[in-house]
């Protein structure tokens, strides 16, 4: 064998592996830049002044965001093989060391890998929190997964609802489905269609209770206002009334009672015996017994009608001691006709809803 003209063939045999291998490297080091949470210690070293550091990076030790590359890691493997559940448990624990936005960016994938659209959303928020810096290892990834992100997010959107609550006063605690939400009124809150409880809670107010119904893409905006159930003037008028009616109804009452028992005196004395008297006076006291008992019966009535009058009215000053919560419909959805078609077997209906 002649070893001299081999070598020059061995020698580009090994240039050629050893090139593609470097290209192999290349491309695999590229590949896990992209897919793990990009690593800054030297950037927070750096930094001379804390303002400077990013928002994500800020209070993170160093251990800590070992801890969280590796559970993330981790997560990227159980993803892999697709364990979502045991990939989202993961992207979990390394958020107690790190919340950095691309944890929750994997971690929102896993959610929609797993058919939970709603925490999805909101694990897509958190990754978009920051703008598109921290979603890649340089500005082109970091700028294309931001794009994802922002489609990804319009269309969970598509698949749920958003109850927007405007308040007049701070004061107003909102909750949906038992879960609070802050008082912005740049954003609704995203939540699942179907029906949601709202309950509005107000110092020195009256709860308000309410169910919604939603459907997949509804957007609801409403107005809260502090209300009267109806004019401080409207239940003490009812008060004065009826303490006038009742008044003036007792007395009669009693004029005419005392009226009928002087009659009854006069018509004894003079006609004493059982059988009565054949005086031709009769049929005047006969009327003036008439205009007694007229008397009495107008009398009890008012006073009847007054004592209600007056019980009613107390309790309405009771009743509107408290405001309401009203939450008022805003734009589009103060009117709005919403008709539904329901098929069955053999009938076909159309079911409206209308909101003013």
């Amino acid at each position: 064998m002649d070893i001299p003209h081999i070598l020059p063939q061995v020698r580009r045999f090994s240039a050629v592996a050893m090139t593609t291998s470097l290209s192999w490297l290349i491309l695999w080091v590229q590949s896990a830049q992209a897919q793990v949470v990009e690593d800054k210690p030297l950037e927070v070293l750096v930094h001379a002044d804390p303002a400077r550091i990013p928002a994500w990076d800020r209070g993170v030790s160093p251990n800590q965001r070992k801890r969280a590359r590796a559970l993330f890691q981790q997560g990227n493997a159980k993803a892999y093989d697709y364990f979502f559940d045991e990939a989202a448990q993961k992207y979990r624990e390394a958020l107690r060391h790190w919340r950095h936005p691309g944890i929750y960016y994997n971690l929102s994938k896993a959610m929609i890998a797993l058919g939970r659209p709603l925490v999805a959303y909101y694990y897509t928020e958190s990754a978009l929190a920051y703008g598109a810096k921290p979603l890649g290892a340089d500005p082109a990834a970091a700028k294309h997964n931001y794009q994802r992100m922002v489609r990804q997010r319009e269309r969970l959107k598509r698949q749920l609802a958003e109850i927007r609550i405007d308040r007049d006063h701070p004061s107003y605690a909102v909750h949906v489905d038992d879960k609070t939400i802050a008082a912005d009124a740049d954003r609704g809150h995203v939540v699942l269609p179907g029906k949601r409880r709202v309950v509005v809670e107000r110092q020195d107010h009256r709860t308000l209770v309410s169910t919604l119904s939603l459907s997949r893409g509804d957007m609801r905006h409403y107005q809260l206002t502090s209300v009267r159930r109806m004019a401080p003037w409207k239940p003490w008028a009812t008060v004065g009334a009826g303490t006038v009616l009742a008044l003036a109804g007792g007395g009669l009452y009693w004029y005419a009672r005392a009226e009928r028992d002087d009659l009854g005196n006069r018509v004894r004395a003079q006609c004493p015996k059982p059988g009565g008297c054949l005086d031709p006076t009769t049929s005047e006291v006969r009327d003036e017994w008439r205009g007694v008992e007229w008397r009495q019966r107008v009398g009890a009535g008012a006073l009847m009608v007054g004592g209600s009058a007056l019980l009613i009215g107390t309790g309405l000053l009771i009743w509107n001691i408290k405001p309401s919560i009203r939450m008022k419909p805003v734009g589009a959805e103060a009117r709005a006709l919403v008709v539904t078609p329901a098929v069955g077997p053999g009938t076909a209906v159309l079911s409206g809803t209308v909101r003013f």
